[in-house]
């Protein structure tokens, strides 16, 4: 998951959990040399020694006012470049100081002046990415302009050159929003109870209370029903108030529904939400009768032992490391770095927030990696999952005026290498190594439905006027029978963090698995000439978009019925379904 680095996202608040962008220029291989990448500048620091610090804002803004009154005189252009470049390394630690910030948050959630300082820092960002935007944009019109431009891409400076000031409104909508993001994430984490015999019961004493015999299970159903359906009403109402804001939002950048500002601005995809719904009609007509199929079978191997294997912390570095090795020097580049400076955070923690993420330390071209462990099997495929995301990271170039890849394909880069990896189960997990494969493909199929499940849900919700939670747990309820899975827990959706944090991007999850799977289509008949289609689609320009990354390395567009049906037709077979 990643955030972009410009003010259109910094404008809407967006968490910072999203903070991934696109990878280096690809590498053509020369002399058998095998490399995709460019080298990068990374920091020689560990991570216990890039120190959070409140960004100097006086200072920058003394220093924007400063060049900007230098532009219009041709003779400061030499002057003017370097000072621009000076200001663009102090954004990027404002940056990266805001990130630092947001790992501290997600690393105890129970600490308020942490989440009151994370706050500051995302609506600082959104303020002086504006300023440091609209002087960009302006020095390249002035008569300074030439050496801006020389450094510069065609396409960034399309984009500077484009570039519009953020309307006044949006800075309050964008403090509101965060505000009503930090208040979700602390009630998401709080533990409900409700009064049984004159006792307050959680979910966990009610089951436990039901294990021994101290409930019945009746009892315990409905203790369950109750604190969910107070989860429902508390965080629903949280989230009712958030569409309000997003709604105003996108009318204040001139766009009439949320979905299309979020599709097309937000997420910069290369289709639309009328374009999606054909892909999600072939989601529910192929790929639903696999998943259920594929999970039937899962969940009589649910006990096998080999799930519960823990591998939170460095267990499942560990287990990784010879394996990426062997599929690539330079993911083993990365992944030492990543280690040897101690950039992660996988342990179990009561404090940590539920969720994984890697992020960009921007200043230093240090990516970071965080995970909530579970103690379990899954935690070696979160693992994995995120380094995809770190591998990328390590071999981009940390610049503000790089463009940032589609969250799509981001998205692909992690599933993809998922899926690769398990050609190496065999020798990790033995003979239960289908068993883990079978958890792992799973998985996936569940992000293909539930990601085109809640772009639907949401899609609902943005367009629907004055919606209420009531009508969202009607309508999550209809497509959990038009879906083909179990209707009746309508307080679900609340649980979905991004469906709060990050608005409209959950069919990112579902697209990029079904692109992932690409992958894994081609491992079933040559593993190698997979693993390199892979590391050619990560090296691919940020520029280009999500189909047409596909076109490029040879592979089926993920996105047409046709290839959702080959997809399942193939799953059917190599799984013996």
């Amino acid at each position: 998951m990643r955030k972009k680095q410009t003010a259109a996202l910094a404008a809407i608040g967006l968490s910072l959990i999203g903070l991934l962008t696109s990878c280096a220029s690809l590498t053509n291989r020369q002399d058998e040399s095998d490399r995709y990448f460019t080298d990068q500048y990374h920091a020689d620091l560990d991570y216990s020694e890039m120190a959070y610090e409140r960004f100097d804002e006086n200072a920058f803004r003394e220093e924007l006012d400063a060049v900007r009154a230098l532009i219009d005189d041709p003779a400061n252009a030499d002057e003017v470049d370097r000072r621009m470049q000076d200001l663009e390394a102090e954004y990027l630690h404002a940056n990266t100081m805001t990130s630092l910030a947001f790992i501290q948050v997600y690393r105890d959630v129970t600490d308020e002046a942490v989440a009151d300082e994370y706050e500051y820092c995302e609506n600082l960002m959104t303020e002086l990415s504006d300023s440091w935007l609209q002087l960009m944009r302006d020095a390249l019109a002035s008569p300074c302009g030439d050496p801006i431009r020389e450094r510069l891409t065609e396409e960034d400076l399309k984009f500077y050159s484009e570039y519009e000031d953020l309307p006044e409104e949006v800075f309050a909508l964008s403090a509101r929003e965060t505000a009503l993001i930090n208040e979700y994430q602390v009630a998401s984490s709080e533990e409900f109870t409700v009064s049984h015999e004159g006792q307050e019961l959680t979910t966990d004493d009610a089951y436990d209370a039901y294990l021994s015999h101290e409930l019945t299970y009746s009892e315990f159903s409905d203790i369950y029903d109750a604190i969910q359906a107070e989860r429902n009403q508390v965080l629903g109402d949280i989230y009712i108030e958030l569409v309000g804001v997003r709604k105003d939002i996108a009318k204040a950048m001139d766009y009439d529904n949320y979905v299309d500002y979020a599709y097309e601005k937000v997420y910069m995809r290369d289709y639309t939400k009328e374009d999606i719904r054909s892909y999600q009609d072939g989601v529910k007509k192929y790929i639903m009768p696999v998943y259920q199929s594929l999970n039937s079978r899962f969940y009589r191997e649910m006990d096998s032992h080999i799930l519960m294997t823990d591998y939170s912390g460095e267990a499942a570095f560990d287990t990784m490391e010879p394996y990426i090795a062997e599929m690539s020097e330079e993911m083993l580049e990365a992944f030492h770095y990543m280690r040897e400076h101690h950039l992660y955070d996988t342990d179990v923690s009561d404090t940590k927030y539920g969720t994984a993420f890697t992020t960009m330390l921007s200043s230093y071209g240090a990516p970071f990696l965080f995970n909530n462990a579970s103690g379990d099997v899954g935690d070696l495929s979160t693992a994995v999952h995120e380094f995809g995301h770190y591998n990328q990271y390590y071999w981009h170039p940390a610049a503000s005026n790089e463009r940032d890849l589609s969250y799509d394909l981001a998205e692909v880069h992690s599933q993809a290498l998922e899926l690769l990896f398990s050609e190496h189960y065999p020798r990790i997990f033995g003979r239960d190594s289908q068993v883990v494969t079978d958890s792992q493909l799973t998985d996936i199929l569940y992000s293909i439905f539930t990601g085109s499940f809640h772009d639907e849900l949401q899609q609902y919700v943005y367009s629907t006027d004055n919606v209420t939670r009531e009508q969202i747990n009607e309508e999550y309820n209809r497509l959990c029978e038009e879906y083909g899975i179990a209707p009746g827990e309508e307080w679900d959706w609340v649980e979905i963090p991004h469906t709060f944090e990050e608005p409209c991007y959950y069919i990112s999850y579902s697209v990029s698995a079904s692109g992932a799977l690409a992958f894994w289509l081609e491992a079933q008949k040559d593993y190698e000439a997979a693993v390199d289609t892979y590391l050619r689609f990560t090296a691919l320009s940020p520029d280009t978009s999500f189909q047409e990354c596909f076109d490029i390395v040879g592979l089926d567009n993920p996105l047409t019925p046709e290839y959702l049906e080959m997809l399942a037709d193939t799953l059917t077979e190599e799984l013996d379904l």
